[in-house]
């Protein structure tokens, strides 16, 4: 299997799911008759970053990612994001632009990443060691957000719809 697989359609799914979770925490907030606003603060501990950040964190994380693995400088956004409407064009704006990125990653590349200097890895255990778990890290902090804030969420949801081939 190429980088390009297990990155970019990894990346485009998850989001596609918080994109979906989303969807269910506003449903969730209209049933208990609460502003979906107050769940953007929300977070697991104390000295955990909030949900807002973690949906943003999530993006970035995939994002950076997929264009380091393309070897393409990635677009920055704003880390300012403050409504459930910026973290939605937020997710849709990257989703875009990774699907975008050519599907032939050079795979013999090394890579140095600044906060790890001056150590260098090759692109794809940088991939598989750092920035799909840095990812998987964001995505799956936001869904045990939304899971505690009661939000009905099943592994199903989570896991998002299996790519079954035609029968």
């Amino acid at each position: 299997m190429k980088l390009h697989d297990v990155t970019v359609p990894h990346v485009d799914r998850s989001l596609a799911s918080m994109e979906r979770w989303i969807d269910k925490a506003h449903a969730f907030a209209a049933t208990k008759k609460v502003d979906p606003e107050t769940m953007l603060d929300a977070r697991l501990a104390i000295d955990q970053f909030p949900l807002k950040h973690q949906i943003t964190s999530a993006s970035d994380a995939g994002k950076l990612l997929c264009f380091r693995c393309a070897d393409r400088e990635a677009p920055k956004h704003a880390d300012d994001v403050k409504t459930w409407a910026e973290l939605r064009e937020r997710i849709a704006d990257v989703r875009r632009l990774v699907r975008e990125l050519p599907t032939d990653f050079d795979e013999s590349r090394v890579i140095s990443l600044p906060f790890f200097a001056p150590k260098r890895l090759r692109i794809g255990d940088y991939a598989l060691a750092w920035g799909l778990p840095n990812f998987g890290f964001h995505v799956v902090t936001t869904y045990a957000i939304f899971r505690h804030l009661g939000v009905d969420l099943g592994k199903q949801d989570f896991v998002g719809p299996l790519p079954f081939l035609e029968a």
